[in-house]
């Protein structure tokens, strides 16, 4: 039953013929408030539940313009709000002057710069299509919102990732140095292409097989072909790579923003506006993210420096039909080439030798 003011029910008596549900709308709130050309802040929607929790009326909010809005106008929808049971509200779309629903959405209509205080779904009797596009709409952001405000209450992990991303970036810094260095013994110091051969991550052996072909006579006869073929796998491959990427800046400046963001207080981001909020959030997530990534790509490369991984490669190298031959030692924290009886060395940096980095785990 739809509970009223002492002044409404005064109404309702006058007009009762009209019907059970009428409602006299004031002037003001069917007078358009084109005051919104951009979205309205987070604050402003906050204080309209806030108001429609105190007073049960969302038609006389003073932000709301209760008209019905053209087919073609696209609607925003940036809330949702719900009465006491028992109290219902009249919708400019469908119902502007009989109470009908519990509770609605506020939309914003940026066409025509003005907020209306909707039924749930009474702009769809308007453009379904336009309504189920602010629909898809509505339900990414509160995802997205969801997923923003789990991130800021994690902010208690800062100080675990900082610390990985410290030893990260000691480990990426040797990295940066070494593996391009360690290409250039390979390839201009001992003469082996040894990034060219492997790059794809497998070891190749040379094999003779018969291949059987026909002549001019048309006639079969068999003939010897040389050709390559996969003898195991190497790892870390990419370590070699003549582009490969430079980690050591990119995951110092992702460790400074994320320390930037954990800096904030739990009081300023409880009480920070939503663009605060969503500046913060972006701010950790992009740090992280970027962070991940440039773990990865490191381990990647620390798996080329794997004793398992070493050893396949000396192994392969020694074979007589290998794609490419030359000796390869390694221990005591250096590698050490061979070819043509001619050695050359180089040391494996100390933030290289725990061969992987650490875990980092995003929640």
């Amino acid at each position: 039953m739809v509970k009223a003011t002492s002044a409404e029910k005064s109404t309702h008596a006058e007009i009762s013929k009209k019907s059970d549900t009428w409602i006299n709308v004031p002037e003001a709130s069917r007078t358009p408030k084109p005051i919104f050309p951009a979205r309205p802040p987070l604050e402003l929607i906050i204080a309209i539940k806030h108001r429609i929790r105190e007073t049960r009326e969302p038609w006389t909010h003073p932000n709301h313009t209760h008209t019905k809005p053209p087919k073609d106008s696209r609607p925003v929808y940036l809330g949702e709000f719900d009465l006491p049971r028992g109290y219902l509200t009249p919708c400019p779309c469908c119902s502007p002057n009989n109470f009908k629903f519990g509770a609605g959405k506020i939309a914003w209509f940026p066409d025509e710069h003005v907020l209306r205080l909707i039924g749930p779904q009474c702009f769809r009797t308007l453009n379904v299509e336009l309504h189920e596009a602010a629909l898809a709409q509505w339900d990414k952001e509160k995802k997205e919102t969801q997923a923003r405000d789990y991130l800021l209450e994690r902010r208690d992990l800062v100080e675990k990732w900082l610390e990985a991303a410290d030893e990260m970036v000691a480990m990426s810094r040797e990295a940066d140095r070494f593996f391009p260095a360690l290409k250039d013994l390979f390839e201009r110091r001992v003469g082996v292409p040894l990034y060219s051969a492997i790059r794809e991550g497998f070891l190749h052996v040379w094999i003779d097989e018969p291949e059987f072909r026909i002549n001019d006579k048309g006639e079969t006869y068999t003939k010897m072909v040389r050709r390559l073929v996969i003898h195991g796998a190497a790892g870390g491959v990419e370590a070699l790579k003549p582009n490969r990427k430079q980690l050591h800046v990119v995951i110092s400046q992702a460790r400074t923003a994320l320390a930037q963001a954990g800096a904030f207080s739990v009081d300023y981001v409880k009480n920070a506006s939503f663009e605060d909020k969503n500046r913060i959030a972006k701010m950790m997530r992009t740090a992280l993210q970027t962070i991940k990534q440039c773990r990865a790509v490191l381990e990647t490369d620390c798996w080329f420096l794997r004793v398992e991984n070493l050893q396949n490669i000396r192994g392969w190298a020694r074979r007589p039909n290998a794609q490419l031959e030359f000796e390869l030692s390694f221990g005591d924290g250096k590698i050490i080439v061979t070819k043509d009886d001619v050695s050359h060395s180089i040391i494996i940096p100390g933030a290289l030798r725990t061969r992987m980095p650490p875990r980092f785990e995003l929640p």
